[in-house]
């Protein structure tokens, strides 16, 4: 049973961004669909994904179609998943999900929030944008599986 914890790919920057629209609908960015696509081609236990729960932000919505037309698996976006919610309540949601391997993309804050949650210590995360998290036995004894940021793979 695994828990893939992945931030939104690039999104436009908020100094770039109209700010008559509402942040809510930040796009992602050329740079970061290109990024994004390239780590998920390159990272074989995604495979593994059942389902992928999104916040209904319209970046991380974005991530998860890349990532679900990657992997051919359907996604379903969630307000109850969107930045700003409490990790507690995410996490909750997450953990009662039926599938046995589910991907949550999120948020830079929340994200490791939810790592720190499922350890119960503070294990100082970080996650750039795009990088993905694996935790394994997520329910009950969790094991960090792995840590990846798309510089890992893109920079090769």
């Amino acid at each position: 049973m695994k828990l893939f914890l992945i931030r939104h790919a690039k999104s436009v920057r908020r100094i770039e961004w109209n700010h008559i629209n509402s942040d809510y609908d930040r796009p992602l960015r050329q740079e970061g669909i290109v990024e994004f696509k390239n780590l998920i081609q390159n990272i074989h236990l995604i495979d593994k994904i059942d389902h992928i729960y999104s916040s209904a932000l319209l970046r991380t919505v974005e991530t998860a179609k890349l990532l679900s037309e990657q992997i051919n698996k359907s996604f379903t976006f969630h307000n109850e998943l969107n930045e700003g919610n409490q990790a507690k309540d995410i996490l909750s949601f997450l953990k009662n999900r039926k599938e046995k391997n589910i991907a949550y993309i999120g948020h830079g804050s929340e994200i490791p929030q939810i790592i720190d949650l499922l350890f119960q210590k503070q294990i100082h995360t970080s996650m750039k944008k795009g990088s993905i998290t694996i935790i394994d036995n997520y329910k009950d004894y969790p094991q960090l599986l792995a840590l990846i940021y798309p510089r890992l793979i893109n920079d090769q």
